[in-house]
């Protein structure tokens, strides 16, 4: 255990959408980087999408750190200096946000508003639980509306990539490739961190250099185990084939992907 770690909170269930707009706003860079040798000269987006099923706060004496476990895609447009066009997408089964990132995002202005604390929409970040079954059906009505204007017009594409890879037969096989975390953590600011098992299998594509993250570590492991009992990785592991596996069954109308919630909420473990 590292000797700055001071205490974790217990690891949390819960099953939400939680989208990054643009994950170079939130941190505040301007940061574009490199692929394929070429310099990026402009990202037009770079958004991270995640169904979650599990979340944990770490307190170290450096501050707060958070969490997020489950199904995710950093998905990307941008432009190289040579004027090509370039759309990219790497797999992720974590989020490790630090505490001032957090903040910045929780604090950012709305974009619509809610007075439901579970649903927040906002510039920096979306978050709506999967289950809505507790709200009134007023309140799934408003909910409804907000989520065709807010999020599931203006980042269908992303939704729909995700969905994509979820239904992929190789995808989210943590026991095969482990861990994929995005980090803004301060000492792996701007980075994806990997586990060490991702060498053993087909990762040369993935780990290129792509626009927006600085560059692509194997830390995941190191990181992971200074904060994680091995009964705790199992669980956190199980959970995200878990949920896998729902993805890989849902079939979604893509005329109404409000339908997307209800449909891998009637296949959650607690139902």
């Amino acid at each position: 255990m590292s000797s700055l770690f001071l205490k974790k909170s217990n690891l949390v269930p819960n099953y939400m959408i939680f989208i990054i707009p643009r994950w170079n706003d939130l941190l505040g860079t301007s940061f574009k980087g490199f692929y394929a040798n070429r310099i990026v000269s402009k990202i037009h987006l770079d958004s991270v999408i995640m169904f979650s099923s599990l979340e944990c706060a770490v307190t170290e004496k450096t501050g707060t750190s958070y969490f997020l476990f489950g199904c995710g895609l950093y998905f990307l447009k941008f432009e190289l200096d040579n004027g090509t066009y370039i759309l990219d997408q790497r797999e992720l089964n974590g989020l490790l946000l630090s505490d001032f990132v957090y903040d910045y995002m929780a604090t950012a202005p709305q974009v619509t508003l809610s007075d439901d604390d579970d649903v927040i929409i906002n510039e920096l970040g979306i978050k709506i639980p999967l289950d809505l079954s507790n709200k009134t059906v007023t309140k799934q009505t408003f909910i409804r509306g907000v989520l065709m204007r807010n999020i599931f017009v203006p980042y269908k594409e992303v939704i729909l990539r995700m969905l994509e890879q979820g239904q992929k037969k190789e995808s989210y096989d943590v026991d095969q490739t482990g861990f994929k975390l995005l980090s803004s953590h301060p000492s792996n600011y701007n980075r994806i961190l990997l586990s060490e098992a991702f060498k053993f299998g087909n990762y040369a594509e993935y780990i290129k250099p792509t626009a927006g993250v600085s560059n692509i570590h194997f830390l995941a492991d190191k990181i992971l185990n200074e904060f994680f009992s091995p009964e705790d990785l199992t669980r956190i592991s199980k959970s995200i084939s878990s949920l896998k596996e729902i993805l890989e069954r849902v079939e979604v109308d893509t005329g109404f992907l409000f339908s997307m919630l209800e449909t891998i909420n009637k296949e959650l473990p607690s139902k």
